[in-house]
């Protein structure tokens, strides 16, 4: 309400301060006095009252008393005050700062540096490192110190408690991911234009392989019937065809004639 006024030009007529009062603007900030309380706090407004300062002195008389229970009640509300109860860092640091506005708005202020430490405190143990962190720093703990730091320390963060920018966006594209699932990549074999293998694992090409080596054992067992035979057609006498045969000819023929002795005579039958 305060800022609505000085924005307003108006706070003059509240606080008093103003030189040479107008009564249409005095009216125009009782109006907006009136107008942006809750309807049940406009009771505590007297009907005798015409004046923006008598509005609010009635309605600061009302909520905000300067008595030793509305100090003790202040001064539990803020050490007491704890992030996890608190949707959002945000409105934790609000809390907090407000109560010690309040306080010192009665006469009972803290210290700068407890409101931080007390701020510091209460934000649980997911931020230990963070405390340590500005605890070991060195730096003058202060309410705006801590306030800056803690704002952009959760920034950075992804799991900030309640629901964030951050938070919230994350969890769209957690939400968009889950319900259009990317299809899983697959590898392609530029050798038979298959998927879900490389080329060096292509299916086809052991198979190429593998009939390659059954014929090379093909042709190497073939090769070995062709000397068997070569053998039986020296045992049997049969005139086997080509260099072969002119071969085991002359052989048998230097058998017959000298058989046991070695000699140097060739018989050569054409």
């Amino acid at each position: 309400m305060r800022m609505l006024l000085l924005h307003e030009g108006l706070w003059g007529y509240v606080a008093g301060t103003e030189q040479e009062p107008d009564p249409s603007l005095d009216g125009r900030a009782l109006a907006k006095i009136c107008l942006y309380v809750e309807e049940a706090a406009q009771v505590n407004i007297p009907s005798d009252v015409h004046t923006a300062k008598g509005a609010w002195d009635a309605l600061q008389k009302a909520f905000e008393a300067k008595g030793l229970g509305r100090k003790m009640f202040l001064q539990m509300r803020i050490f007491n005050a704890k992030l996890e109860q608190f949707g959002t860092v945000r409105e934790y640091i609000d809390e907090v700062m407000s109560t010690a506005r309040q306080l010192h708005e009665i006469g009972s202020p803290l210290p700068d540096e407890y409101v931080g430490v007390i701020m510091l405190n209460n934000l649980g143990s997911k931020y230990e490192s963070f405390v340590l962190a500005i605890e070991n720093s060195g730096v003058q703990v202060t309410s705006e110190l801590v306030r800056d730091r803690l704002l952009s320390h959760n920034v950075r963060m992804s799991d900030e408690p309640g629901t964030s920018a951050t938070a919230l966006f994350a969890g769209r594209g957690r939400a968009r991911s889950s319900s259009n699932p990317k299809p899983k990549w697959e590898p392609k074999c530029y050798g038979c234009g298959g998927l879900g293998h490389m080329k060096r694992e292509c299916p086809s090409k052991k198979k190429e392989s593998n009939n390659s080596d059954s014929n090379s054992s093909k042709d190497k067992g073939s090769n070995s019937s062709g000397g068997n035979d070569g053998n039986k057609n020296k045992s049997g006498g049969k005139k086997p065809e080509g260099g072969g045969g002119k071969k085991t000819c002359m052989y048998a023929a230097m058998a017959a004639v000298r058989p046991g002795r070695r000699t140097s005579t060739w018989i050569l039958d054409s």
